[in-house]
């Protein structure tokens, strides 16, 4: 059983269905709880995997962030009228994942596996954030995000940078496990598709050069601000350049002080079909991230998009990044986190269209072969199944 503290078909929801969905593949009996964000419950099977949405009155801003009072109160009662092998919660140190997972784990007697996939405290996340943010939430959130993961049988990090920060709060290595975030394909699709054929679809010009990023948000621009300095000599070099964000809105003041016009395209949060057509329409998709506590504990799940849509990546030399490339190094193009560097590297690949052919297919066998969510869930499965025999026999 997986609790999620997102919302039915957004944000989160997408990355723990597929999970889900592997899952079931394996031939596990799967159920995914979720929060609906509207005063109805809501139950299906898709593709196997039986979603149970839970009510409340509270809006998206606080549903979103597992701080919904009635979804975490029906989840419990949901919960115990239910037998798992185990629960799987997602983001923990929030009511309406970390609440009905601990209390369902101990009055079952079942493992507690949670995930985690950001360093969310101070030296992180919460750096960035106001000062009454880090007085009320904020506060809560840096306590229980380790105090959580102290109580739980088992922790999936998204980095090894996370795992190591288990390890210094005297967790023991073989409760955890490192698992990057997979890719939305199927791998028995061997089919690649031109940017001819998806630019047809969109409508969008044959001949511009486009660029893309995933997942524009508040903090997430300024990753970007080496590229928005190298807008100028970009447009200036390429004249049919356009580049694309989707997600979140671009401050306007970014935009002025960049003097970014036209030539980019905010689609904002967009259809899944549509976001994986414009990242297939894109010639290089952008991936820059600043080297910070942030940056080295995360593993960006649009890594997993990039992948899947077989076009060449651009990112910088940190975190968990850095080790898939050098497992896979003729994959990323890596770039120093400096406008000249970007700029550079944009110009190299859009000069040799052979090539970023060639390193798209190869993104597009990674994805198949080692990160569809399919072989993910094999990773998961596997660790469960370590957690769940160490329970049962009094060692966990």
């Amino acid at each position: 059983m997986i609790i999620s503290v997102g919302v039915l078909n957004r944000k989160v929801f997408p990355r723990n269905f597929c999970l889900a969905r592997g899952l079931v593949r394996l031939g596990n009996e799967v159920t995914l709880l979720t929060c609906n964000n509207r005063m109805r419950y809501h139950h299906e099977c898709r593709d196997g995997v039986n979603i149970v949405a839970f009510p409340d009155f509270f809006g998206y801003r606080l549903t979103k962030g597992g701080l919904g009072i009635i979804d975490t109160i029906t989840r419990i009662f949901y919960l115990l009228k239910r037998d798992f092998d185990i629960v799987h919660v997602d983001v923990g140190f929030r009511p309406s994942g970390g609440i009905p997972g601990h209390l369902y784990a101990k009055i079952k007697n079942v493992p507690y596996i949670c995930d985690w996939w950001d360093w969310i405290g101070y030296g992180g996340a919460l750096d960035d954030r106001s000062a009454l943010y880090k007085m009320t939430l904020g506060a809560l959130d840096n306590y229980f995000e380790v105090a959580e993961k102290k109580s739980a049988d088992g922790i999936v990090t998204i980095s090894r940078c996370l795992q190591e920060r288990a390890l210094n709060n005297g967790i023991p290595k073989e409760k955890t496990t490192v698992i990057h975030g997979g890719a939305d394909i199927d791998p028995d699709n061997t089919s690649y598709i031109s940017k001819k054929e998806i630019r047809n679809k969109l409508g969008l010009d044959q001949n511009s050069i486009i660029l893309g990023f995933a997942g524009m948000g508040p903090h997430e621009y300024i990753d970007l601000l080496p590229f928005f300095e190298a807008l100028p000599a970009l447009k200036q070099n390429i004249k049919n350049l356009m580049w694309f964000s989707t997600g979140g809105h671009l401050p306007e003041e970014i935009r002025n002080r960049y003097g970014i016009g036209d030539e980019y395209h905010e689609l904002g949060w967009t259809s899944v079909e549509t976001y994986k057509d414009y990242l297939m329409a894109a010639d290089i998709l952008l991936l820059p991230m600043k080297d910070n506590m942030g940056s080295r504990a995360r593993w960006p799940n649009k890594m997993g998009d990039y992948l899947a849509a077989g076009r060449p990546i651009i990112s910088t030399d940190v975190g968990e990044i850095s080790h898939f490339a050098a497992q896979f190094p003729d994959s990323v193009r890596m770039v120093q986190w400096d406008s000249n560097s970007v700029a550079n590297e944009i110009m190299a690949l859009i000069s040799d269209p052979a090539l970023m052919e060639k390193i798209g297919r190869n993104n597009l066998d990674i994805a198949r072969n080692h990160y569809s969510w399919d072989a993910k869930a094999k990773e998961f499965d596997s660790f469960y199944r370590k957690i769940l025999e160490g329970k049962h026999s009094g060692i966990a």
